[in-house]
């Protein structure tokens, strides 16, 4: 724990967000996510000399880290372990430091991140940090501080959560982003093959409750909108900066009269003739024609939708609210409205089997899909909400968490299977050859897309090709023939050692009442 009560002068304050220790698409996107650089305009605002380093953007300044009063840090699993030892690297190199880590990670794995930091902010740090801040500076306690844990005399205190920011007016400046690049996209990918979107957030939270989400451990169950105004202020202010937009809301369409509100203030100041925009929604929004107008005069092009199955009974028992018949529905409606499509599906689900990867490829490719994300159904270490109990979790390392690996044991389908065919299936979705069909049939911008994620996918695809060749070293005696899971047998399955330690360090117990807080608003 850090233990100056006569309290520190802060001046400077790091913050740090790597990227995951193996490849990602994003690793081609100059996208900061959201969090880290609004903390660090809050901090920036409150006084403070605040630089943000963001290693999707440019490498990290190590120098200037170290030299900081408070290094603040930031991951998602896929990156903590780069996370923790880059901690410790610093304070190795500054003992005084101190150390402060929040974000999916560390909000979910609150003991184990002690282990490496001297303090966690746990779901939503906007009003925490400066709170924390304070306290570190005055040499003050620490008990009380909402959503603060740390250590006393190696006792773990987790504080209670009072409240979540309902005040969402506070923006990030990207100038406090290192190396933030101004060149054109298109500079951008034919000098660098890289992409760029600006990130900018209508919402938070989300008032569904789809059983395999994580939002409501970041964010609770409740659904805030920020005011209209403060959004378009927003954007007006980062048009400077680029012209392709991500909202990173949750669920952008979740409250029909706001998000209305929203578009119509965009379609007055004309930001459809200057950007265009992306955003999370779901296939509901496909019941709202007028929606859908306002959302393509506003300058949207790309829909970003959680089909996630196109299997009935698992849709209906991981609570998505939907069904293949209406996701057919949304698909005509969208293409009618001029909006791309980009679908994200978690496979490996327990009623998914040989050639489930396939089919869904398949129903991607002859709809026309811009976009199609697959991701590994997965559950945190503890989670006694989740079919995978602790026998069924494959994780060799935090490393492999992110989606792009799979990190369970199928009812029914060996994981070596189930992994290949995902390797597979993105391969066939962003082959060269459907860019040059599209090509030839003069549709380039779904040539140069295509081409652009061929490209972002090579070094995903050769760890996929390694990482299987270990599941099958995995996967043993555990299915039959027809690879079907054998229960019998993989109860008597010794848990990897991180899923154990994981389990009785897991932030799932402490962090409930993150989730339980709110209950979701009537939209």
């Amino acid at each position: 724990m850090y233990g100056n009560e006569t309290g520190k002068e802060v001046v400077r304050i790091a913050c740090v967000q790597l990227k995951h220790t193996f490849p990602t698409m994003f690793d081609k996107v100059v996208l900061p996510r959201y969090g880290l650089p609004l903390i660090g305009s809050i901090l920036q605002h409150a006084g403070y000399d605040v630089k943000v380093f963001d290693e999707h953007v440019a490498p990290v300044n190590e120098k200037w880290v170290s030299e900081s009063d408070i290094l603040l840090l930031s991951a998602l699993t896929g990156a903590a372990n780069k996370t923790y030892e880059f901690a410790a690297r610093i304070k190795a190199k500054n003992p005084k430091i101190v150390t402060i880590m929040g974000g999916e990670h560390a909000t979910n794995f609150i003991e184990e991140t002690l282990d490496w930091v001297d303090f966690v902010i746990r779901g939503e740090g906007d009003e925490a940090i400066v709170s924390l801040v304070k306290a570190i500076e005055n040499g003050g306690s620490f008990k009380g501080l909402s959503r603060v844990s740390y250590r006393d005399n190696g006792t773990s205190i987790h504080n209670p959560i009072d409240t979540s920011p309902t005040d969402l007016g506070e923006t990030y400046n990207i100038d406090v982003i290192h190396k933030y690049p101004k060149e054109k996209a298109l500079r951008m990918l034919i000098k660098h093959m890289k992409t760029k979107m600006v990130a900018v957030q209508a919402s938070r939270g989300c008032p569904f409750s789809c059983s395999f989400c994580i939002v409501h451990r970041l964010f609770g169950r409740s659904y805030r909108y920020r005011d209209t105004e403060s959004i378009i202020d927003d954007i007006r202010e980062k048009l400077a900066y680029g012209k392709d937009f991500l909202f990173v809301d949750n669920l952008f369409t979740g409250n029909s009269q706001k998000a209305g509100r929203i578009l119509d203030r965009m379609i007055e100041e004309g930001f459809g003739e200057m950007a265009e925009f992306s955003a999370f929604s779901r296939i509901q929004v496909a019941e709202n024609p007028e929606m859908l107008r306002k959302l393509r005069k506003a300058g949207f092009r790309t829909l970003i939708m959680g089909i996630e199955s196109l299997d009935n009974d698992t849709l209906n028992r991981v609570n998505k609210q939907q069904s293949l018949d209406k996701i057919n529905k949304a698909i005509k409606a969208f293409h009618d409205a001029d909006l791309f499509i980009s679908a994200t599906y978690v496979v490996g689900n327990e009623e998914d089997g040989p050639g489930s990867v396939d089919r869904i490829v398949k129903f991607s490719v002859d709809n026309n899909f811009s976009q199609i994300i697959l991701l590994s159904f997965w559950a945190y270490p503890g989670d006694t909400e989740t079919p995978l109990f602790s026998e069924r979790l494959i994780m060799p390392s935090f490393d492999y968490f992110g989606g792009n690996y799979v990190v369970h044991f199928p009812m029914k389908m060996k994981p070596s299977t189930l992994q290949r065919e995902m390797m597979r299936g993105s391969k066939e979705f962003w082959s060269l050859k459907r860019s040059l069909k599209n090509a030839l049939k003069l549709n380039f911008r779904t040539a140069i897309n295509i081409l652009f994620h061929h490209y972002s996918y090579l070094g995903i695809w050769r760890q996929q090709a390694k990482y299987a060749a270990y599941l099958e070293s995995v996967e043993r005696d555990y299915y039959d023939e027809n690879e079907n899971l054998v229960l019998e047998r993989i109860r008597s399955r010794q848990p990897d050692p991180i899923v154990m330690r994981a389990s009785k360090a897991s932030g799932l117990t402490i962090n409930r009442q993150l989730e339980e807080e709110f209950v979701p608003q009537k939209l």
